[in-house]
């Protein structure tokens, strides 16, 4: 196999591997990640941070809110993709959620363009 034939091989997978899949007109995140932990600035409350990576600069993501009923939290996002000439950079989204003061045991669902993207569950405690 050639070197450019190996190269273009590594580009298309590489694209496969980290690009937004496009569901109902909407684009989500290739990776996301969140946790749990006491915010910095107030040891009573907990936040819950959120990362995405997204497979290019075209990519933006907003942050509609978040509800809690009963032991349920629900957080918002909508990820869209812009038109046009895009750099294909991974690029890093982050936003931190206050969640109040809470205690017990508690489902946490996170939502893009109106469905779960992931879901755990968290013990409030301390």
């Amino acid at each position: 196999m050639g070197k450019v034939t190996a190269v273009l091989l590594v580009l298309a997978l590489s694209a496969v591997l980290c690009g937004c899949t496009s569901k109902h007109n909407g684009a989500y995140p290739a990776k996301m990640n969140a946790v749990v932990i006491k915010c910095e600035n107030n040891s009573s409350e907990w936040c819950l941070y959120v990362t995405m990576t997204l497979p290019s600069t075209c990519y933006r993501v907003k942050y509609d809110g978040m509800s809690v009923k009963g032991n349920e939290i629900n957080v918002y996002f909508t990820c869209s993709k812009a038109d046009g000439v895009c750099t294909q950079v991974l690029t890093k989204y982050s936003k931190s959620v206050k969640l109040g003061n809470l205690k017990g045991d508690y489902s946490v669902r996170i939502y893009v363009n109106g469905e779960v993207r992931t879901s755990f569950s968290v013990n409030f405690s301390g």
